[in-house]
């Protein structure tokens, strides 16, 4: 399943983003900075940027 979870970076978020990777899910966290999440393969995260958004995927 894929998911996209708004505010990742929050309690609630975390861990939906957190049990979501642990059972498989592939995952899109929506937050203002990108650090505080697992490195995972199936997690891609999306950042507000200056002019455009910012995607950034991390690996293992």
């Amino acid at each position: 399943m894929r998911l996209f979870v708004v505010g990742a970076k929050g309690g609630i978020g975390r861990q939906v983003v957190y049990r979501a990777l642990l059972n498989g899910h592939r995952v899109t966290a929506f937050m203002r900075r990108s650090e505080g999440l697992p490195p995972d393969p199936r997690l891609t995260v999306v950042t507000p940027g200056r002019s455009r958004w910012s995607v950034k995927t991390t690996s293992a």
